[in-house]
């Protein structure tokens, strides 16, 4: 809840003073991102961890729907906003502009490390009002040629080098 709340005061923030002050403001909205070097206790690093370790994993039912982006994508979307000639307030959603449910994401994993971990769907509660996200990708097309990495070939990315990382070839 606080982090949620920081969040939407930074920026809300940003766009009064982009409106009194004249300043620049690119409010860059991220939903769900991952790479290979993010810490194992995230979502998506914990769970290909488990399942290359042949680890039970306990889910949600995954009914939801996320948007999530490689971090080298991120970072590609960071550099086309920083050099750009956006003025005033701005926001920017960034994303691959589709959401596969979480339970697809799951499924994708678990057959990509050898279906080797028992899945427990609804083993953890759904919160309530979880919203599903998908990125509107216009504003990052009008600044550039936008084609981040689809998300099956990203985790892929992600579980070959975390797979070579515990030396599971």
């Amino acid at each position: 809840m606080p982090y949620s709340f920081s969040k939407k005061q930074f920026s809300e923030f940003g766009r009064f003073y982009a409106e009194r002050s004249s300043i620049n403001f690119q409010d860059i909205q991220l939903e769900m991102f991952y790479g290979a070097d993010e810490p194992r206790n995230r979502f998506l690093s914990s769970v290909i961890s488990k399942m290359l370790c042949g680890e039970p994993v306990d889910t949600t039912l995954g009914t939801q729907r996320r948007d999530i982006i490689c971090a080298d994508d991120v970072l590609f979307a960071i550099m086309t906003i920083v050099g750009s000639d956006l003025h005033g307030y701005c926001k920017i959603p960034v994303g691959t502009g589709k959401a596969p449910t979480v339970s697809e994401i799951i499924d994708h994993i678990w057959n990509m490390t050898g279906r080797k971990s028992e899945l427990y769907k609804g083993a953890v509660p759904m919160r309530k009002n979880e919203p599903d996200c998908a990125a509107d990708t216009k504003i990052m097309r009008s600044l550039c040629d936008w084609q981040p990495k689809h998300w099956r070939d990203g985790l892929n990315d992600m579980i070959d080098t975390m797979r070579a990382e515990q030396g599971d070839t």
